[in-house]
């Protein structure tokens, strides 16, 4: 498969590609990881996913963002500023996390952004971590 084919199939932007490229291999079911010793170690994409969701809720101001979303379905930016006591700049790097996870989603509307919860990314990520131990 050629790099786009890749970048394409796994819906990566060429950047995060290049990086993905250098620290594992694509399978079906698995990737690999190279590890600092150079031992290949096996993970189950639900371990990966996880992972990518715990990053993206790894401060308390992205799940405080997540339930002011859930309860007002969807949002801008200057709404979640008067929800929190974040500067402008900062919520919005915070947003761009929980996005960049597909936790949230994002419309153009005119000049301004609207974010929404990705319910089905978030029903997986919640039972992603319910049965983590099982």
């Amino acid at each position: 498969m050629t790099k786009k084919g890749i970048v394409n199939k796994y819906k990566l932007d060429y950047k995060k590609f290049l990086r993905l490229i250098y620290l594992s291999y694509f399978c079906d079911e698995k990737i690999w990881y190279m590890t600092a010793t150079g031992k290949k170690i096996k993970y189950e994409k639900k371990i990966l996913k996880l992972s990518a969701f715990s990053k993206a809720l790894s401060h308390p101001a992205r799940i405080k963002i997540l339930q002011y979303m859930e309860k007002n379905s969807c949002c801008y930016v200057k709404d979640i500023v008067k929800f929190l006591p974040y500067a402008q700049s900062t919520i919005s790097q915070h947003i761009k996390e929980l996005k960049d996870s597909g936790l949230i989603n994002s419309f153009q509307e005119s000049q301004k952004t609207k974010y929404c919860i990705n319910w089905s990314k978030w029903q997986y990520a919640k039972a992603l971590f319910n049965n983590i131990f099982r």
